[in-house]
């Protein structure tokens, strides 16, 4: 299988996506992790999907685009 970068403007909801997910991509979890599946999003566009860089979904990692991941944001709260 060809690895697929999903979008996350491509989708209303998170019922959208994961139906999306089921049809072309399939549930099998350690072999979408193994291709590196992607869902790319800004943090507004994953928010409205209930996502963020920390989760999953099948097995296909979520990305953010446009700005710092999560781990950043933390980091910088930490060093002030």
């Amino acid at each position: 299988m060809v690895k697929q970068t999903l979008l996350a403007s491509d989708f209303k909801s998170r019922t959208d996506l994961e139906a999306y997910i089921k049809a072309e991509i399939g549930t099998d979890i350690p072999a979408n992790k193994e291709i590196e599946h992607t869902i790319k999003g800004t943090r507004k566009q994953l928010k409205k999907l209930q996502l963020d860089d920390k989760k999953t979904v099948f097995g296909c990692k979520v990305v953010i685009t446009g700005g710092l991941s999560t781990k950043a944001l933390l980091e910088a709260k930490k060093a002030k």
